[in-house]
């Protein structure tokens, strides 16, 4: 252990020569000793970049810029005395603290390194390439991340206030260690004041000779300035001033005045003694170590500090080397160099008096190190103290980063996401009001109205006006007065719109109040958890419902609750709007204050809107009075000030210009001026921007352009970057670089970085403009304070802005190439996962530096780096365009670590919005062919895949690999990339579950369409708006809303609120003739009210209400007139029809008939008519005729008695007026014309099937079909005639024992060629008319299709459903497709029409593309026996029996029908699946049984030989156990009758030997109709498989026959026989349920009471809905919703019972393995699991993505189940069970 005791005393050592103090005011010798140093120096001290810089005064404070934009420093705001320390505290701060603001956590480890230089290089490039990167992974582990500031390379003597600025900055943020002490045999360099009150340097003067007091008064010049004045060091002159010999010349001269200034000032202050102030003597007197080790001591050093002690032990005798000088202080004299004593005692009271009493022990390590000849690790003799000091260090930084840990938790638990955004916002009021000044007249306009006891003087106020004009400040400071004025416990609520992340979207906004609420007044049902799934829609219902709730419970008259709302403007235009809705009305004691930027034509017209409902107050621009003041408090917070003359200059920019941001920029530009400076009016920058200007130019000149240039463009181009990031990004900037190191060659070889004092100097500098924010995870960002700094930094570097596609300079090109330079390197950036090496050449001193290391901060891809996750994406998609494509797919896009960690870290949406993103770019880069359709192929893949399976993956992330290699797997062998996803995806499951279940072959088919997913949307209207935009109606409780949507990009471009009572429950139809649109698409009427109806007009593409009208709306008709001038509205009350103007909504005519009374339920307008279908309670239903021409009422058609079906009446043709109508079970085609006979009933059209409704009605195009909708077809008839002409139904498309799906809407394409059906299901069918043939069915989801649309020339297919989506489909493709096929038929346009004869629909097309893999069909079952025969079969309909491998799933061959005679009943008769057994299900005398063998060669080709059986009659079959025998069954139909069953006929065959072994005849008692009797076989049982059992039924009971081997037959009634049952063949029992609980059913004694078998310990009676046996008889499994029930058939008792609550959804199947150790289940919501059937523990999962699964079979240790995909078909999966012993 290092005891820094007196006994130890080192050897001082000296990073340069010094000057001995033994003569006062030695000069000469002072410079001699000078020269001799500046001409060893180079290898000291670098020059060029790093020269020193040197400020005149202290920083300027620019305290809060208002632009609208204003967000603080969190040092600036944060106190240093705020301390979070209970719940209460946290409370205060929630309901508007304004004081003691605390610093939020961060989750940084920062360490400050000091020591001297030189002597320590070779320790510090151990630290760097050693220590830093496994602390850095030990950080990591924790969450944490770690960073070493370095200052001393390029550090000079004046750079002691950064030094110490980092070394706090350290302190405050650093969790554990913060400050690192390498301490050697050198005391290191001494600071120089930068500035000396006026006090000090006249002492200092008195006690120097007159050649250094001319010097000091020379070098320090007086400054009146300053508050008070000080004597203020000159400013250092640039090289390059004043012409190139000048310029050097002056700057060599300063610096040699300055060492000579400080080695008088040591004298001086030495001699003044106690005179002098303590602070500057100590400045002068002490080395700069010894400063910052003072600085860092003051703060809980035994946390914070190590010390790490050097002692070389033989160096006193090598002081004649120059290698050995530099590792120990020195001085020279006659008899050569010594040990500088003087710096020695310094040393030694530094480790005695200030280390060893401030630290503990375990905090001090001390080494002695042999000399030999240098200090290098490559050296045997020192090796054990370089081993020693690594090990060390790295313990004692982890030792106390652990020890910090506990209370950084504690700490941080209090800190929750909504503290941490209050917090910072909070901070803004206080940075805010620092320098507030004036707005008297607008304080108290606002306290007037929120004190008024008035309600209606006390709406919602604005404050709006102009830019920089100061609404920031004002906002600021009511938040500040609020307890004043409204009362002590007032809570108080602002945000700072734009500032922080919550506050940039209208939805996150409303979410971050509503938590905030529900903390203050203890409503949980307002926290980020119950709302953040909430649309906005439903936020804003919620936060209205929240604040009438609080107000009701919470609430006085001396308890308000005030919400402020600064730059709305920073919200889009729709949220904007929306926020204003939801303060139109108040709650009692609730005041909103919102402030708004008026200076662009949105927010003029958005203040335009609200000036009827809100409390307006403008602010205007300061007064110049107010400005002067302003201007005044600031500089007096930089302790500054300004001589008369300079006064005067002020006062005139401020008669020119008084904005806010102006001021402050001014008075920080004042700062900087000294009391001789002469100042010119005329060169004072009259405006923010030259300014801003000026600054840049100035910080140029001081620490070069282009470390300028690049940082200032990295802060603009990037949103927020954090300080390790901007030091990383200057570091692998090879231009940077180049600049740093012009004149000196990087100190540690090998390693080319930024010198962390470089960006510390120009912090300094940019931090009063800059904004510090801190995201949930602790990182602290810096942006741009205002946004007029990216702008100029836009003009003067030519960083390319948002809009610069529409850049009108001539250098776009240049400008879009230097902004994609930037983004490659903030890609560059975050794609450092282990640092970065790069080479690079250093002009300046003619040098490559091969391979080095920038020491850049690692990036992993990883749960804790989400500003990787969240930034790298952004960058990498700007560079596609300049090949950027394949970098993002290879890093992000088909990574799947990546895409499993962001799932993980920020949700699949974020995920998902990374591919939109880049597929928008790809589409277009394909089309220009700078991007392959392949990669393109690869992204939209796996998109699609992704987007199917959002919903599970939002929920469960962890199933992501699940997805991936089911999913995709189709193209692993096309896409290269999507075969390294699926690769590393199943080693990810490899490597997490030690048990798994892995797909044998891909299960999903090609993913489903990409959506455009619209908020709650039911419905939409037709007609389009225009040819992208489309009218939604989205219902709500109170109403429904209208939303204007892009059918491109899903905007909202407007939203209209419809308070109509919807809450019956409203049809399709309902909802949409809640509003018409015009055919031009530029008027839209709307039923506003159950009394108004509004007329919007679409001008600009922004519709705007013209006028309104009073109407009963329920009852209401409308519509547009041909021209669409006028609006044709059925006033219900006043029983007619008026006609209204568009222009000015005057009457323009009346349509009326005395006589006709009744209901008005559909108008429709021709080019010379008006029709009307009226509804009468007891005179039936009409359709009313009107002749536009000469406004006169024709005649009333007399249809029908019945209502007529309100959306039903269309006009079918104007060449030959005719029109129908729709009654409850009717269609009613009428003639109409300018004539009473004219109007008649031409045709009548009913059906049996029109009973249940009729749901729609469409004529088509060329005035020939009429296709009449119900709920389960649709019919076809010819217009003239009426004749039915076919039906196309829904029917042959849908399993056998299913219904129908119900149809909903029916849409015709302009071709009327293609018809599309929507289903009550939720499917989509596209019918081909000509053929008949279904071309395809599209899947919208579970829920019922409300609407259908064409779109963009007919291209896409719009739908919309009621679970809330609208989809769009690319039918471009798919009509053109089957057009092509059909070619030949389309040759002339006559063939265009439609068939006369009946169109029978075929079945689900197979696929276009070649069968590969079973998931490629549809499969209703599976045959597979054994592992070891490596085939199964999959049947389904009328489809080829296919044939599988079973090791690959790939496809080996098909047998067709026309081999097999036709669909029919297929069995496996051997183990090895080799023979399959056929017969048709059709009885005829000519069938035969079918045994096939099926032989797989080697080459995987297949071999079909077959023998034949019969000929027989069979109905129904089944197979022996031993699989020798074949059991039929044929019901006897009675000869001459084709409706009653006599009897069966029961034949068993011997399969081996092909020959029938026995036939008996059963005859029923009473004859049985047929059309209602049912048999099947259930099988043998026996061990001799000598019983079969029949089971019967009729449309009223159940029984069943049991023949028994000896020609004997048993009935049996007695057995229950619903399903689920199953047949015990060894016991000769069979198993049947309920559906509670569980029988067993002896076939010896079948009419007995059968067993039951019950679990005692739980009665809770679950439904059952399957069983199964397992091979051997013994064991019985059980499924129910959640439970699993094993039951020992020996004991007849219950084994086990597994409870499924773990998984989200209920079980559906279940199946036993054979050794009865396993139980597998299958779930609605795509699961199957696998469960110790004797712990019931869940062993291995796999979650499909897809539907329920169907069933399950385990053959070997492969499960085969099939699960029902989005388009409700079956799709069959293999999944083989892996262990920990197989992988």
């Amino acid at each position: 252990m290092l005891s820094f005791s007196p006994q130890n005393k080192l050897p001082p050592l000296s990073h340069r020569p010094s000057t001995p103090c033994t003569g006062p005011h030695d000069n000469i010798n002072a410079l001699r000793q000078m020269k001799m140093w500046k001409t060893n120096r180079k290898g000291a001290l670098p020059g060029g970049k790093l020269k020193p810089l040197y400020r005149n005064s202290a920083p300027a404070r620019l305290r809060g810029i208002d632009g609208d934009e204003d967000t603080p420093n969190l040092s600036a705001t944060m106190s240093k005395h705020g301390v979070l320390s209970s719940e209460n505290d946290v409370l205060c701060l929630l309901k508007g603290q304004f004081h003691n603001i605390p610093h939020p956590p961060s989750s940084d480890v920062k360490i400050y390194l000091s020591s001297t230089f030189v002597d320590f290089q070779e320790e510090r490039k151990l630290l760097i390439e050693k220590a830093i990167p496994v602390l850095n992974e030990f950080c990591h582990t924790l969450g944490l991340r770690f960073h070493v500031f370095d200052l001393r390379f390029g550090m000079s003597t004046e750079d002691l206030d950064i030094c110490l600025s980092e070394i706090t900055l350290c302190q405050q943020e650093s969790i554990g260690p913060s400050f690192i002490a390498l301490v050697g045999d050198r005391c290191g360099t001494f600071p120089i004041p930068l500035e000396i009150s006026c006090e000090d340097f006249k002492i200092l003067c008195d006690f120097s000779s007159g050649m250094d007091e001319d010097l000091l008064k020379r070098l320090y010049l007086k400054d009146e300035n300053c508050d008070p004045p000080k004597h203020v060091l000159m400013s250092k002159p640039g090289a390059d001033s004043g012409g190139d010999e000048t310029g050097k010349t002056n700057y060599q001269r300063w610096t040699d005045d300055l060492l000579l200034t400080k080695q008088v000032l040591l004298l001086a202050a030495n001699q003044a003694g106690k005179r002098l102030s303590q602070e500057l003597k100590q400045q002068c007197c002490l080395p700069v170590t010894e400063h910052e080790m003072t600085s860092a001591l003051s703060v809980s050093p035994e946390r914070h500090v190590l010390c790490y002690g050097r002692n070389i032990t033989d160096i006193r005798n090598t002081l004649d080397d120059s290698l050995a000088r530099q590792y120990v202080d020195t001085t020279v004299n006659e008899h050569g160099y010594e040990i500088d004593s003087e710096r020695q005692s310094l040393l030694n009271t530094l480790k005695t008096t200030k280390i060893s009493s401030s630290l503990p022990q375990s905090n001090i390590r001390q080494y002695t190190v042999p000399w030999s000849g240098g200090l290098l690790p490559e050296k045997s003799q020192q090796a054990h103290y370089w081993q020693s000091f690594f090990d060390n260090l790295i313990s004692d930084v982890q030792r106390l980063i652990t020890d910090s840990l506990d209370k950084h938790h504690m700490h941080n638990a209090l800190w929750t996401p909504i503290l941490k955004e209050v917090v910072q916002h909070n901070g803004m009021v206080v940075n805010a009001v620092r320098c507030f000044t004036g707005r008297s007249n607008v304080l108290e306009d606002v306290l007037q109205r929120l004190t008024s006891q008035k309600k209606k003087d006390n709406p919602a106020l604005i404050m709006y006006g102009g830019e920089a004009v100061g609404k920031t400040y004002v906002m600021a400071k009511i938040a500040q007065l609020s307890s004043k004025w409204l009362g002590k416990d007032t809570v108080t609520i602002v945000r700072f719109l734009g500032s922080t992340k919550d506050g940039s979207k209208l939805s996150s906004l409303l979410c971050s109040i509503m938590d905030q609420l529900s903390v203050i007044f203890s409503m949980s049902y307002l926290s980020t958890e119950k709302t953040s799934t909430l649309k906005t829609i439903q936020l804003l219902k919620t936060f209205q419902e929240a604040l009438g709730d609080i107000s009701d419970k919470h609430l006085s008259s001396s308890k308000r609750l005030l919400i402020l709302l600064d730059s709305l403007e920073h919200l889009p235009l729709t949220d904007s709007l929306a926020a204003l809705k939801c303060i139109t009305d108040l709650p009692a004691n609730v005041s909103m204050i919102m402030s708004v930027q008026l200076d662009d034509a949105d927010m003029k017209a958005f203040c335009m809107i609200a000036a009827d409902a809100f409390s307006l107050i403008k602010v205007e621009s300061l007064v110049k009075e107010e400005a002067r003041n302003m201007f005044n408090n600031l500089l007096s917070t930089t302790s500054r000030r300004i001589s008369n003359e300079q006064s005067d200059v002020i006062e005139t920019k401020l008669s020119q210009c008084c904005d806010v941001l102006y001021v402050h920029l001014l008075a920080d530009m004042a700062s900087q001026w000294k009391s001789g400076d002469v100042i010119q009016s005329h060169l004072v920058a009259d405006s923010a921007v030259n300014i801003v200007q000026s600054l840049f130019t100035r910080w140029e000149t001081q620490h070069s352009l282009v470390l300028v240039k690049f940082t200032l463009s990295y802060l603009s181009m990037a949103d927020g970057l954090t300080e390790t990031e901007i030091i990383d990004l200057l570091s692998i900037n090879d231009e940077v670089m180049a600049d740093v190191y012009r004149e000196a060659e990087p100190p540690l070889g090998g390693i080319v970085s930024l010198p962390h004092l470089l960006w510390a100097r120009l912090k300094r500098d940019l931090k009063n403009y800059l904004v510090q924010r801190m995201d949930q995870r602790g990182a602290v960002t810096y942006t741009w304070r205002h946004h007029i700094f990216a702008e100029v930094v836009s003009q003067r570097y030519g960083v390319m802005t948002d809009n610069g596609l529409n850049d009108s300079s001539n250098d776009v090109m240049s400008r879009a190439s230097f902004s994609v330079r930037l983004h490659e390197d903030l890609a560059r950036l975050y794609m450092c996962t282990n640092g970065y090496r790069k080479s690079v050449y250093l002009p300046a001193i003619d040098k490559m530096v091969y391979n080095a290391n920038r020491l850049v901060t690692p990036q992993p891809v990883s749960i804790s780096n989400p500003r990787k996750l969240s930034k790298l994406p952004h960058h990498l998609l700007v560079m596609l365009p300049s090949g950027g494509a394949e970098l993002m797919n290879k890093l992000v896009l088909c990574n799947f670590e990546w895409i499993r960690i962001k799932t993980a870290a920020l949700g699949i949406d974020d995920v998902l919005h990374d591919y939109q993103s880049a597929l928008c770019q790809l589409e277009y880069l394909v089309t220009e062919e700078l991007v392959s359709q392949s990669s393109m192929n690869e992204v939209s893949l796996t998109y699609r895949t992704l987007q199917a399976a959002q919903n599970k993956l939002r929920n469960k992330p962890e199933v992501l690999a699940d997805v991936i290699v089911s999913h995709l797997s189709y193209y692993k062998n096309e896409y290269q990339k999507i075969q390294t996803l699926c690769k590393d995806a199943q080693s990810y499951m490899d490597s997490v579950h030690q048990n798994m279940l892995m797909p044998v072959y891909p299960f999903s088919s090609e993913p489903g369409p990409v959506l455009s997913v619209m908020d709650e949307a039911v419905t939409f209207i037709n007609p389009k708006l225009d040819a992208e935009h489309i009218l939604t109606v989205v219902k709500t409780t109170d109403g429904c809303v209208f939303q204007c949507r892009n059918t491109l990009n899903n905007d909202c471009h407007f939203e209209i609120t419809a308070r109509v009572n919807i809450l019956r429950k409203y049809t399709t139809h309902d909802l949409q003739s809640l509003a018409v649109i015009s055919s031009n698409s530029k008027y839209l009427a709307v039923k506003k009210s159950e009394q108004t109806i509004e007329l919007w007009a679409n001008p600009n593409s922004v519709f705007e209400c013209v006028w309104s009208l009073e109407c009963k709306t329920e009852s209401a008709a409308m519509t547009f007139s041909k021209d669409n001038n006028k609006l044709l509205v059925f006033n219900p009350s006043k029983q007619m029809i008026i006609e209204y103007l568009i222009d000015n909504s005057q009457k323009e005519n009346i349509y009326e008939r005395k006589e006709i009374s009744g209901i008005v339920t559909n108008l429709c307008v021709t080019s010379a008519f008006i029709l009307a279908s009226l509804s009468r309670e007891s005179k039936g239903s009409v359709v009313a005729v009107w002749d536009l021409s000469n406004k006169s009422f024709i005649c009333e058609i007399s249809v029908t008695e019945d209502e007529i079906t309100s959306e039903q009446l269309i006009v079918l043709t104007e060449s030959k007026p005719l029109t129908a109508c729709a009654s409850k079970h009717t269609v009613y085609v009428c003639s109409y014309g300018s004539k009473a006979d004219d109007c008649k009933l031409v045709h009548e059209i009913s059906s049996d099937s029109y009973s249940k409704g009729i749901v729609a009605m469409t004529a088509s195009s060329d005035e020939k079909h009429l296709f009449i909708s119900t709920p389960s077809d649709v019919d076809v008839y010819t217009i003239d005639t009426g004749s039915y002409m076919r039906t196309v139904a829904y029917s042959s498309m849908i399993p056998n024992n299913h219904q129908p799906p119900l149809i909903t809407q029916t849409l015709l394409h302009t071709s009327n060629l293609f018809l599309f059906v929507g289903y009550h299901s939720g499917e989509i069918a596209v019918f081909f008319l000509p053929s008949g043939e279904l071309v395809k069915v599209l899947s919208h989801g579970h829920h019922k299709v409300t609407n259908m649309s064409l779109v963009h020339g007919d291209r896409q297919l719009i739908s919309s459903s009621e679970d809330g989506f609208i989809k769009t489909w690319d039918m471009q493709q798919i009509t053109h497709d089957t057009l092509k096929r059909y070619r030949t038929m389309l040759n002339s346009e006559g063939n265009r029409e439609i068939p006369t004869c009946e169109i029978i629909l075929k079945p689900r097309p197979a696929p276009k593309q070649n069968v590969k893999y079973p998931s490629q069909v549809n499969v209703d079952r599976v045959i597979a026996k054994s592992m070891e025969s490596n085939i199964f079969y999959t049947i389904h309909g009328e489809d080829p029996i296919r044939v599988w491998d079973t090791t690959t799933g790939e496809l080996l061959g098909e047998i067709q029908h026309k081999c097999l005679g036709g669909p029919g009943t297929v069995h496996t008769l051997s183990n090895d699946a080799i023979l399959l057994i056929t017969h048709s299900q059709f009885p005829s005398k000519k069938d035969k049984i079918k045994i096939w063998s099926v032989l797989v060669k080697e080459d995987r080709s297949m071999k079909l030989e077959v023998q034949e059986i019969g000929p027989v009659k069979v109905h129904s079959s089944c197979l022996s156990h031993d699989e020798n025998r074949l059991a039929t069954v044929f019901k006897d139909i009675e000869e001459g009758s084709d409706s009653s069953v006599a009897g069966l006929s029961l034949s068993i065959w011997d399969i081996e030997n092909f020959q029938l072994l026995e036939e008996q005849y059963l005859e029923f008692d009473e004859k049985i109709d047929s059309a209602y009797f049912e048999v099947s076989m259930m099988g043998f049982a026996g061990t001799k498989n000598k019983c079969l059992l029949l089971q019967c039924s009729d449309n009223t009971t159940k029984w069943g026959y049991i023949f028994n081997g000896d020609s004997t037959v048993t009935k049996w009634t007695k057995i229950v026989l619903t399903d689920p049952f199953v047949l015990l063949w060894k016991s000769s029992q069979i198993v049947t349920s309920d559906g509670c609980e569980i029988y067993l059913n002896d076939l010896k004694n079948v009419n007995n009471q059968p067993n039951v078998l019950t679990d005692e310990s739980d009665r809770s009676f679950r439904k059952i809905h399957q069983v199964a046996v397992c091979k051997d008889n013994t064991m019985l499994v059980s499924a129910s919703r959640d439970v699993i029930k094993l039951w020992d058939l020996e004991v007849m008792a219950i084994h086990s019972t597994i409870n499924t609550e773990s998984i989200p959804s209920p079980v559906t199947c279940v199946a036993l393995s054979d050794d009865k150790q396993m139980v597998i289940s299958g779930h609605d919501g795509g699961q199957l699991c696998t469960w110790n059937s004797l712990t019931c523990h869940m062993t291995r999962s796999f979650d499909t993505a897809a539907g329920p699964v169907m069933n399950i079979q385990l053959i070997g240790d492969v499960i085969y189940c099939t699960v029902q995909d989005p388009d409700r078909y079956n799709r069959l999966l293999a999944l083989r069970i892996r262990s920990e012993n197989n992988q």
